[in-house]
């Protein structure tokens, strides 16, 4: 009896398998019938099934479909007028927390509500008096003094000598534009040496080349855009990725999002607040082209 039901559950589905062909063959045979161009259909219709896929594959985000999906869900369900009163509420909590803890910060010799704000140009300059001024007491705002060294990691003083010499500094270079170097050739010899004074610092070779920058975080975007583009015309990555651990610097993130590239993350051991190398090691890819192991 068993066998007898074996042998009708295999014989369906071969049925169906069968009709389903034949219906195909029908199909196609109507089609040949009407167009006569059988390999134009084939061809054409590949083509048009490769070109939809690979509008498909475009559209896949580049931190992946799983979170590229989570945003859309997201996004629509925020649009359901219950969830939205919510999120709005929890926007205006946030705001009002915001707001009180700036005005926490604003401490001077006048109280937060007293606070003029320029919110306008002003139709005629003010005088420079009035500007020393105002900047004085803008900088007398806050509840701590970066001068006795409660600030660590925010403001690096070398002392009054140092400043006062950079003031110097900036007062006899700062109507120059390194953008100009046949104007301005001092700008560019200064940046010359100081360029090549890192590189020695790194060992770098007479092919070292760099550039001053603003700041850390236009160095990182800058260094980011030299993987992305060494990796796209050199070794012909479409989609370069970065891999970084948890804690590096956030501007890391802004690269990428900059330059349209994908970054993964990896964690660090709780004890001992170093990058995960196993973990890292199994993240890589043939589309990485950039990897920071040591950042925080």
């Amino acid at each position: 009896m068993s066998q007898e039901i074996a042998k009708e559950s295999t014989v369906i589905p071969t049925a169906v398998l069968g009709i389903f062909v034949l219906k195909c063959n029908t199909v196609r045979q109507r089609l040949n019938d009407f167009f006569c161009y059988e390999p134009v259909i084939l061809i054409g219709s590949t083509a048009i099934a490769i070109h939809l896929a690979h509008k498909l594959y475009n559209r896949v985000p580049n931190d992946g479909v799983k979170k590229g999906f989570m945003r859309w869900f997201f996004r629509n369900v925020r649009k359901f007028p219950f969830v939205k009163k919510q999120v709005l509420a929890e926007l205006q909590k946030t705001k009002d927390t915001l707001h009180g803890d700036m005005l926490k910060l604003m401490k001077g010799k006048r109280k937060p509500d007293e606070f003029e704000y320029i919110l306008t140009l002003p139709p005629v300059g003010a005088a420079p008096d009035d500007i020393i001024r105002n900047l004085k007491e803008y900088m007398e705002l806050g509840n701590y003094s970066w001068k006795n060294g409660s600030v660590s990691g925010t403001v690096y003083h070398g002392g009054d000598e140092l400043t006062n010499l950079n003031v110097e500094v900036f007062r006899l270079s700062a109507w120059t534009n390194p953008l100009h170097p046949d104007v301005f050739p001092g700008a560019c010899k200064m940046e010359a040496e100081i360029v090549r004074m890192v590189a020695n610092l790194f060992h770098g070779t007479s092919r070292t080349c760099g550039t001053v920058t603003s700041g850390g975080t236009e160095s990182i975007i800058l260094a980011v855009k030299a993987y992305r583009d060494y990796a796209i015309q050199e070794k012909g990555i479409q989609y370069p990725e970065i891999l970084v651990p948890v804690t590096a610097h956030a501007a890391f993130d802004k690269a990428a999002h900059l330059l349209n590239m994908k970054i993964s993350h990896v964690p660090i051991n709780p004890v001992t607040c170093q990058v995960d190398i196993s973990k890292m090691k199994k993240m890589i890819n043939s589309n990485t082209c950039m990897v920071i192991e040591v950042y925080s």
